[in-house]
């Protein structure tokens, strides 16, 4: 391709173009992910917005000769395409070495071991160093630049450096490591301060971000602030931002694909050629050691073998074309499942079971889903995986099902899946068999609500939502009543912020042991906590251990557990008979029965998790199959939920028993007893357990409800990322007219009694 003359508003950087060398045959669209979601993201009008834009890449070929296309490639109308040129040998070194024997399973929590050599690294800083000169050649003034993933780590400051002028965007579309994993990377520090290059560093989902804000903070001395850090230049400090924004896809043409009347034939074909079975199961990868594809294959084995799925009338397809064949990991794994496919058929009890090693269009990728009825997506580590995305595109009439893996970035917006554990092999066949064996009305809710979300994240969603913050607008923002409630609070009037934790300071995930507060939203409470005429309480259904633990909060912040159960208030000291509420010999009795009752319920029902408290016992449901699910809670409603001395208490995906009456609604009273006359309060919160506090608060106060659902809170906010906002507002607008409490010195109120 020539090189372009003009120079660009909007500069897409990505180590491959949207289309790859078909030889004689000119170009075709490329099949990467990041290229396939980037390319849909440009189609969209409003993300372009009528600006000139280029897209900067390799073509996949080793080879320092030029090529030019023959025509306008595939990929968004208008778009310039600009391919940087790597020999064989970088490619060696940047692409095959550092990118993926490196930095690919680090990122991936080191499924295999990384190599790191540092003959690799400097292959990859060159490659970088050629980006960005490409980059500062034909961005206009003041461009912005998009740069993806993790080829690609050091261009951001590169960029900055030849190009100052230019508003960075860096957007990683793998996980990113915990702290102590990053920890084995010998240049940690420098791809660091590569991506804080960037005005903005973007990952999939929020847990990524905060694991990059723990690494900035650890490894470069940096101190982060909610979703942003300072990072200091030798002329100025210059703020960086930092945040989750979930990639989606272009939904609108999957769905027309796929209701496409040639589709639909092609749909059928496809069954027949199968042998027109009763089931069709289906998974499509990319091969890869991260796709769980091996232990997947294992498990519909295993089903067919034991007889809970009948070979006769069930077919499996697995789709998953070579990639990375220079590498040895991936050579392995194509032996290893060619081998699991020969030995299923040898053993006759693998029904149609057919293994893809070709890479497929997109017309018969879409004929795929339209006729499968399962699909398998169960990656052992995933950033987000945008086939599940695709195949609920799909499915607009809400029919079939989805089987996702707890591991996949997409597990937290797509929670109506049969959410398993990629890594055993029993937990996947449990996801498969639920999914098979679940109710028709269950199945069509499931789906119905997996499309709505999907439709609400598409691509569009994601483009703009990244390139609006990149250009200082924040497509989520506090509401702008609630803005003027903060505002007009005087910084003399005492006020008390309290928090629910679970879905409003941390985000929901899978499995509860896992969740975190948001990126700095720690420190945000603490210095909170230390202004003057300001107290701040995070209050849970969790035990209070449990919650000090994964808070890490300490006083003055004061922690709730148990409903209001569980105290840690001031000196630590609970309004009535300390921290751990002392607990009479009836109630320990009528305890040890509702625990007998509960572990009979729950038994070895897969997903259903039973959490003992000090007071009371929890039934979590969130990773059980739905028919499971309601099974067990509506056992648990109509035996020891009616017991005498037993007060349910029930949330999202968790039902809760008490045998002492508490509620967030009676432990903030009493917490607003202990304050000083005047103090006005504001609560945050997203459970129906929150609603209780809600209705104690009175005129002057203002409750918050965090996400959709019923409320009788004044204010709504969409997300936990506002709920960041709104206490970065409320630590501004207090602590810019008073000084802040000295550190350690307790807070102005006495201990609640």
């Amino acid at each position: 391709m020539r090189r372009q003359a003009r120079q660009f508003e909007l500069v897409v950087v990505a180590n491959r173009l949207p289309v790859e060398s078909d030889g004689a045959a000119g170009w075709r669209p490329s099949l990467g992910g990041v290229a396939t979601a980037v390319a849909a993201a440009l189609r969209e009008p409003d993300v372009l917005s009528n600006r000139e834009a280029v897209w900067i890449g390799w073509s996949g070929h080793g080879s320092a000769a030029t090529t030019d296309a023959r025509e306008e490639p595939a990929g968004a109308p208008g778009l310039a395409l600009d391919e940087v040129r790597i020999t064989a040998g970088e490619v060696t070194g940047h692409y095959e070495g550092c990118s993926n024997e490196a930095f690919w399973p680090l990122y991936h929590g080191e499924l295999v071991a990384p190599l790191y050599r540092e003959s690799d690294f400097h292959s990859y800083r060159q490659i970088n160093e050629r980006f960005a000169r490409r980059v500062a050649d034909l961005a206009a003034p003041g461009a912005t630049v998009w740069v993806h993933d993790y080829q690609l780590q050091l261009a951001p400051r590169m960029i900055r450096e030849l190009r100052p002028d230019v508003a960075i965007g860096f957007f990683l579309h793998t996980p990113f490591p915990s702290a102590s994993l990053f920890a084995t990377l010998p240049w940690r520090s420098e791809v660091l301060e590569g991506l804080l290059g960037a005005d903005l560093v973007g990952f999939q989902t929020d847990i990524s971000a905060q694991n990059f804000l723990e690494s900035a903070s650890t490894f470069l001395g940096l101190e982060p602030e909610g979703d942003r850090v300072v990072v200091a230049e030798p002329a100025h400090s210059r703020t960086v931002l930092v945040g989750g924004f979930p990639v989606g896809i272009a939904v609108r043409e999957f769905a027309e694909l796929a209701a496409d009347a040639g589709t639909v034939a092609r749909a059928a074909e496809i069954r027949e050629e199968l042998g027109s079975p009763d089931l069709v199961l289906l998974g499509v990868d990319r091969l890869d050691y991260t796709k769980g594809i091996d232990v997947r294959m294992r498990a519909v084995v295993e089903l067919l073998e034991e007889g809970l799925l009948d070979p006769a009338t069930t077919a499996y397809v697995q789709v998953c074309p070579s990639s990375r064949v220079a590498l040895e990991q991936y050579r392995l794994l194509g032996d290893t499942l060619e081998r699991l496919a020969v030995e299923a058929a040898g053993r006759g009890g693998a029904g149609s079971l057919r293994l893809v090693r070709e890479s497929v269009g997109r017309a018969e990728l879409a004929a795929l889903y339209v006729a499968a009825d399962v699909m398998l997506v169960t990656p052992l580590s995933d950033g987000m995986n945008l086939v599940c995305k695709e195949y609920v595109s799909c499915r607009a009439d809400n029919s079939g099902a989805l089987v996702l893996s707890e591991h996949a970035g997409a597990a937290i917006q797509m929670p109506d899946a049969w959410i398993v554990d990629p890594f055993a092999v029993e937990d996947v066949k449990r996801g498969i068999l639920a999914a098979l064996n679940a109710p028709a009305v269950e199945a069509r809710r499931r789906m119905a609500a997996l499309h709505q979300g999907v439709v609400e994240h598409d691509v569009r969603k994601w483009a703009t939502d990244f390139l609006s913050r990149l250009g200082g607008e924040s497509s989520e923002s506090i509401p702008s009543d609630l803005s003027a409630w903060l505002h007009t609070l005087p910084a003399a009037v005492p006020l008390l912020v309290c928090c629910d934790f679970d879905g409003t300071l941390a985000p929901i995930v899978s499995r509860p042991a896992e969740a975190r507060m948001l990126p700095g939203l720690d420190s945000l409470l603490q210095r909170l906590a230390l202004l003057p005429n300001t107290h701040v309480a995070v209050m849970s259904g969790r035990a209070l251990d449990d919650l000090a633990r994964l808070s890490g909060l300490v006083e003055p912040v004061a922690l709730v557990g148990s409903h209001g159960g569980e105290f840690r208030w001031s000196s630590g000291a609970n309004p009535t008979d300390g921290p751990r509420p002392a607990i009479s010999a009836q109630e320990a009795s009528l305890l040890a029965e509702v625990d007998a009752a509960l572990s009979s319920i729950v038994g070895t029902v897969a997903g259903v998790e039973l959490e003992r408290k000090a007071l009371s016992l929890a039934v979590h449901v969130r990773r059980a199959a739905r028919p499971d699910a309601d099974h067990v809670v509506s056992a648990v409603r109509e035996g020891p939920a009616r017991w005498h001395g037993v007060h349910p208490t029930e949330g999202k995906e968790v039902l809760e028993l008490a045998v002492r009456e508490v509620s967030k609604g009676a432990a903030l009273t009493r917490i607003r007893a202990s304050l000083e006359p005047g103090t006005r309060l504001l609560y945050l919160g997203d459970d129906v357990t929150d609603e209780s506090a809600f209705a104690t608060l009175v005129t002057g106060d203002a409750g918050v409800k965090v996400g959709e659902g019923l409320t009788c809170a004044e204010f709504r906010v969409g997300s936990t990322t506002v709920v960041r906002e709104v206490l970065t507002l409320v630590a501004s607008a207090r602590g810019s007219t008073v000084s802040e409490r000295p550190a350690g010195s307790p807070p102005d109120s006495t201990t609640p009694s």
